[in-house]
């Protein structure tokens, strides 16, 4: 083999095993955010479950609640980055009246247990929201 293809195969095996290197540990780290959540910004909020699933990139969620005996369902997408997550929701089971379109911007704690920040509507009104994590 010529010396330069030789140099040139040997350099790009190099190359591919050390992305490799870097690319396996961060493919296989835990993920933080998905899993089985419980809201717990007010007790108004009751059966407040929401699950959160990445994807290549983005982030799913899918939430059902009740409001004084009313079920409330949602969904959302968005993404997560460092220990921050936003995503953009629609309600799709909602009591008449309630705005159905909004978004959560949430911080994860230090120790990976709690998502706590804000919800924002279509109408500008917004309030606390707090998730602690179920599994």
């Amino acid at each position: 083999m010529d010396r330069s293809i030789r140099r040139i195969f040997l350099l790009a095996v190099l190359f591919m095993a050390l992305g490799l290197a870097v690319w396996i540990p961060a493919a296989s780290a835990a993920d933080p955010i998905s899993g089985l959540w419980k809201e717990v910004s007010t007790p108004k909020h009751e059966n407040s479950y929401v699950v959160f699933s990445q994807d290549a990139g983005l982030l799913f969620v899918t939430c059902y609640w009740e409001f004084e005996g009313t079920p409330i369902v949602w969904h959302g997408v968005g993404s997560s980055w460092a220990n921050q997550v936003e995503y953009a929701y629609k309600s799709t089971k909602i009591r008449s009246g309630w705005d159905p379109v909004g978004k959560h911007e949430l911080t994860l704690s230090p120790d990976g247990k709690t998502l706590s920040g804000t919800w924002k509507n279509t109408r500008g009104e917004s309030g606390p929201l707090k998730f602690i994590k179920i599994k």
